[in-house]
């Protein structure tokens, strides 16, 4: 599971598209001219990052959210967020002391963030950025789009490039991830004699709040979520690995199962995952019996 991190880089141009008259004007070489004049005097940065990811969107978006906004993409920087990108989340780069924030998230389409505190990075303001994948074939596309102001505007030439560095290097990092296995590292089917609303039930307070009688302190609860199915319930484990159930469904009587994520995977807690995802199915074996599978993949 150990991810080589890829240290191909690659640059994209920045396009400009000011209104400086008419159209046979604005596509002649001389408004080509006029409009770059005009933007590098405004000092806008604007920097697009287009790439063919080897994963569907739905994958890919949730191992952008935690390898890319939690761990850094493979930068060389640390990260404080404590969670994958959630809607009003946050995290620093450090040691540049940037901060960053969630603004709005389409699942499994669209993040779009901006810098809060521009850090040791002075003289920029007025950053928004989004991140988007399409679908494209058995893949997907990733169109990363970051938009900025630079003073003094001479400069901008410099944040183009630099911006396209750090964010082709990241795109890189996050495309070699992605090309990793989904490996499963565990599977256990267990014949459980108790209905499946009783076994989840049982299996959420003794194993998940209670940590399934393993020779270890017991896991801290840190968030409790929905008390009856658990949903959103986070504990801290020993070593420092922080778990969250992310989905509770049920199926009435046929049973119920639960997922649930790592939210810290990484070098820094000994298990250097981009995601971890854990699902356990509680299906009506008959005859009151309940047929437990548990599964653990990760990328």
């Amino acid at each position: 599971n150990k991810v080589i991190l890829s240290s191909c880089v690659a640059a994209a141009s920045a396009a400009f598209a000011l209104q400086v008259g008419n159209h046979g004007l604005r596509n002649s070489s001389r408004g080509r001219r006029l409009c770059g004049a005009r933007a590098v005097a405004d000092g806008q940065v604007r920097v697009t990052v287009r790439r063919q990811l080897p994963a569907p969107p739905q994958i890919a978006y949730d191992v952008w959210r935690q390898f890319v906004w939690r761990q850094g993409g493979g930068l060389p920087l640390l990260c404080d967020a404590g969670k994958p990108a959630d809607l009003g989340e946050s995290r620093t780069l450090f040691p540049v002391a940037m901060r960053e924030e969630i603004l709005s998230l389409e699942p499994h389409r669209k993040v779009t963030y901006r810098v809060t505190d521009f850090g040791l990075f002075f003289g920029l303001t007025d950053h928004i950025a989004t991140v988007t994948f399409e679908a494209e074939g058995t893949g997907s596309i990733i169109i990363w789009d970051v938009s900025f102001v630079a003073e003094p505007p001479l400069l901008v030439k410099f944040w183009e490039v630099f911006t396209s560095l750090n964010v082709g290097t990241a795109v890189s990092n996050f495309g070699a991830v992605l090309q990793q296995p989904d490996a499963t590292i565990c599977y256990v089917r267990q014949r459980v004699n108790a209905t499946p609303g009783e076994t989840q039930a049982a299996w959420l307070d003794f194993t998940w709040r209670s940590g399934g009688g393993l020779p270890l302190p017991k896991p801290d609860i840190i968030r409790n979520g929905n008390m009856d199915s658990g949903q959103g319930c986070e504990r801290l484990m020993p070593g420092g690995l922080v778990e969250r159930i992310t989905h509770v469904s049920k199926d009435g009587p046929q049973g119920c199962k639960v997922e649930y994520t790592v939210d810290n995977p990484g070098l820094f807690t000994f298990y250097p995952v981009a995601l971890h995802r854990g699902c356990v199915e509680f299906r009506d074996g008959s005859q009151g019996c309940t047929e437990l599978t548990w599964s653990v993949h990760a990328v």
